[in-house]
């Protein structure tokens, strides 16, 4: 038998988590920001969207021994509905409840149900209201949470030049677009989001959760 052979073919389909430390370093700075806005007399809300289908069941059951007894498990999953909702270590929000039926037909997750115009009205019409004083509003980063402020987006190919005249980097025009990427990214311009400046007008901040460990 061929020790080391079985061994590195046991290693190549083994799965693992992978703690990078980046992602350790963002967890840390998470924990000490939301310490700190506690310290400062900020109550954190906790904010996130999920979905329930009208025929969601568990897949395993209870029969009795004779199997005569047990439950009529329906067919299809029936009509998908998005669930927005906002709370903190005392409960729910009163009035920050959002459901509404899912229109999607071809298996799609409910993030595709989601978007940035009905995240910013829920958030002005019945999350704002809702607050109390000096609010840390916990989010995760999906992508309707992270609509950006014009002219702190990433620019497309067809727009390069335009971003880089706009924020007044020089370039030579004969540059390829990998070349004018590059001096792009060398402006490291920081993300705005729309939804932060806004309840920051309100007297609130946002802190975005940390990415998740990555599993290879």
């Amino acid at each position: 038998m061929n020790w080391d052979s079985d061994i590195k073919k046991i290693n190549k389909n083994r799965k693992g988590l992978v703690e990078r430390i980046d992602i350790i370093n963002q967890r840390i700075q998470f924990l000490r920001t939301i310490k700190i806005k506690r310290e400062k007399g900020y109550t954190p809300i906790y904010l996130d969207e999920t979905w329930v289908d009208t025929n969601h069941t568990t897949s395993h059951q209870w029969t009795s021994p004779d199997e005569s007894q047990n439950r009529k498990i329906p067919l299809g999953k029936g009509q998908r509905f998005v669930v927005l909702h906002a709370g903190c270590e005392t409960g729910f929000l009163k009035g920050c409840d959002l459901v509404f039926k899912g229109m999607s037909t071809d298996g799609r997750d409910y993030h595709t149900e989601m978007n940035g115009k009905v995240f910013e009205q829920w958030v002005d019409k019945q999350l704002v209201p809702a607050l109390p004083p000096k609010s840390l509003i916990v989010m995760d980063n999906a992508s309707y949470h992270s609509v950006r402020v014009d002219g702190t987006k990433a620019p497309t190919s067809n727009s390069q030049k335009v971003f880089l005249n706009e924020h007044g980097l020089k370039f030579d025009s004969k540059f390829t677009k990998p070349k004018l990427y590059e001096i792009i990214k060398s402006k490291k311009i920081a993300p705005v989001y729309k939804v932060d400046e806004f309840l920051k007008k309100k007297g609130h901040d946002v802190l975005r959760l940390p990415p998740l460990t990555i599993v290879i």
